[in-house]
């Protein structure tokens, strides 16, 4: 059997990604020995016996637990909080790194600037990944303009997949960027484990609209608030909004511009059985995102186990759902789709049902945790050859005459063309 070593957050960490830990792993039973490693405080482990949790401390038992490993998969996403001691760990004990979005610039970002003053480290990295364009931007990012949407054209995911034998992707703008760092990819569907559907055929009352998550300005609640004061009958809906909003206030202050007090909640962060009652009894979810980061959506596969109609974004990943599956908006024709979508359902709250039933088929079919399980094991084999070999090299160069005490970890970075030679990766 298999020794897998699976770095993540956790919860109660407010990041999806350790949601995705917590459906994934018990999928491994009987397949492979998992420890987690996680910076979380207190977190919450997935249902699976014999699971270990664990700090990484750079001692030598540390070091050699992870060497004895099969396989040590580093979950990577752009938030920098959660995320930097894993990028970290990920740049000291070669591994396969899990993407799940194409933009990591808010996890870079968040370490070389903001946690540590590694200015040059950034600016070196962001130049080779993305040339002079983006060095101009970010010499103005760093005079004071807002970082969000000005470094959006420069995603700088390529040191993410420095030290690293290979990439998990679940979206094919992932895949691809990885393909083009000469790095070994998987592309499989994000996994989710259908439970009971507790959907409701019958419903009564006002029309209830949701949407949830992690919620930043992308995820056009401005949009959806315009189309609810738009329409005539407004007062036939309710909206409840679930999750942490990026700037409250604001959200507040655009429901009172709009005049929606009475029929729009915000709800906050809430239980789990909370939410899923919610979905169950909702009679659309809304889940647009723009611009996207190029990430698949565990939200969107939460909505699919509601078995619940949603509406998406036209745009990355969401594009490539079945239409059958949900309603779409296109960030160009958003305003008269969303209006047409409320319309239709003050006419028959039930008329897109059908797309909802048709989004919990898919999860079932496609999305199913033990294939995406199979398909990682299956992964490590392919890399097998290449880890041991790296790992003997990591042996003899790991710093590269850097010392610990060189915050920014820059030594991964230098040692990149020992490791491109190691691989022959001018010639794959």
């Amino acid at each position: 059997m298999k020794t897998i070593h699976w770095v993540s957050p956790l919860p109660p960490d407010r990041t999806d990604i350790g949601h995705f830990t917590n459906r994934t792993l018990p999928a491994f039973a009987g397949k492979a020995r998992v420890t987690i490693w996680t910076a979380t405080e207190n977190p919450v482990p997935p249902d699976l016996a014999g699971v270990e949790i664990r700090r990484f401390e750079r001692t030598p038992e540390d070091y050699a637990a992870l060497n004895r490993a099969d396989a040590i998969f580093y979950n990577l996403g752009n938030h920098g909080g959660f995320h930097w001691p894993i990028q970290e760990m990920a740049w000291m004990m070669p591994g396969i790194v899990i993407l799940h979005e194409a933009d990591l610039h808010g996890l870079f970002f968040h370490y070389w600037l903001e946690r540590h003053d590694r200015r040059p480290i950034y600016l070196r990295e962001l130049e080779r990944a993305h040339g002079a364009p983006a060095i101009e931007v970010a010499h103005k990012v760093l005079t004071g303009l807002e970082p969000g949407e000005a470094m959006k054209p420069f995603p700088l995911l390529s040191p993410a997949l420095v030290n690293a034998f290979g990439a998990v992707c679940h979206t094919q703008l992932v895949r691809e960027e990885v393909e083009r760092n000469e790095l070994p990819a998987l592309q499989v569907e994000l996994p989710y484990e259908a439970g009971p559907l507790q959907r409701r055929a019958e419903r009564d009352g006002p029309i209830r609209l949701v949407q949830f998550g992690y919620l930043g300005i992308h995820r056009r609640i401005d949009s959806v608030l315009d189309a609810l004061a738009r329409q005539p009958d407004r007062d036939r809906f309710r909206f409840d909004i679930y999750g942490p909003i990026w700037d409250e206030p604001m959200v507040r202050g655009w429901i009172a511009e709009r005049g929606l007090q009475e029929i729009v909640t915000l709800k906050g962060f809430v239980p789990e059985a909370e939410l899923d009652e919610a979905l169950a009894s909702a009679d659309l979810v809304f889940n647009l995102r723009f611009p996207t980061i190029g990430e698949a959506s565990g939200s969107q596969l939460r909505i699919f186990n509601a078995g619940v109609p949603s509406v998406v974004s036209d745009i990355g990943w969401f594009a490539q759902l079945p239409d059958e599956t949900v309603l779409k908006a296109h960030p160009k024709e958003e305003a008269r789709l969303l209006d047409s979508y409320l319309t239709a359902l003050l006419s028959d709250r039930t008329v897109f049902d059908d797309r909802g039933f048709s989004g919990r088929r898919r999860l079932e079919t496609v999305h199913a945790p033990e294939a995406y399980v199979d398909g990682l094991l299956g992964f490590t084999e392919r890399l097998t050859d290449a880890r041991r070999g790296l790992a003997r090299q990591f042996a003899q160069h790991r710093f590269v005459g850097v010392t610990d005490s060189v915050i920014g970890w820059t030594a991964p970075l230098e040692a990149k063309g020992v490791i491109d030679r190691h691989l022959g990766r001018g010639s794959m």
